[in-house]
């Protein structure tokens, strides 16, 4: 094993992977999937946190039930196996984490739901708004 210190050519690294696994048996909504998601990374993580969300429920990758490491390693092990299954889960992961999870798509759809918060509120009307 070779443990490469501090990096910051993450991408560079991603786009080498053929298959990007996280195994965590806890997870909030796991960034690393994200930016292996937008990497273009076939994905396979634990169904545990936010990872299902983030595959679209195993759409964009594979999910398995934490803390079986068996499972883990035979879908890993197909997956790699499989180059069509594989690039299918890719191009679904890299499409999922650009039309969802994009800053610039969070910042905008953050913004619509402030708006309509205030003008719920009757705070905020369009004409006080401008771009």
């Amino acid at each position: 094993m070779i443990l490469l210190g501090e990096r910051r050519d993450i991408p560079a690294l991603l786009h080498a992977f053929d298959v990007y696994v996280l195994s965590s048996i806890t997870e909030g909504l796991s960034l690393s999937i994200m930016e292996a998601m937008a990497a273009g990374c076939a994905v396979v993580a634990t169904d545990v946190g936010g990872n299902s969300e983030l595959l679209d429920a195993g759409r964009a990758g594979l999910l398995v039930p934490a803390g079986d490491p068996d499972r883990m390693a035979q879908e890993i092990t197909q997956l790699l196996q499989k180059q069509e299954e594989r690039r299918k889960f890719s191009e679904s992961a890299k499409h999922r984490a650009q039309e969802h999870f994009d800053i610039r798509v969070v910042s905008l759809e953050l913004e619509a739901l402030y708006e309509q918060a205030l003008r719920e509120r009757n705070v905020f009307h369009d004409s006080d708004y401008r771009r």
